[in-house]
């Protein structure tokens, strides 16, 4: 999972272990996103969600 992350990194994707919630921060292309899920699926890590942020959308983030 963290290569996955590591080849992705140029549009800030998180990973959050405990929810199991892939978070993408800036707009993907397609292809490069259907890439990245023909990925996921090779990995023994369980994804249950996959959230992409764009610029009219912005991620949230709380301070606990």
């Amino acid at each position: 999972m963290d290569l996955i992350l590591d080849l992705f990194r140029g549009y800030e994707i998180e990973y959050d272990r405990r929810h199991k919630i892939i978070t993408i921060n800036k707009p993907i292309p397609i292809k490069e996103f259907m890439y990245l899920k023909e990925l996921l699926k090779r990995t023994n890590s369980e994804v249950k969600d996959i959230r992409v942020y764009g610029d009219r959308l912005s991620k949230v983030r709380t301070i606990l």
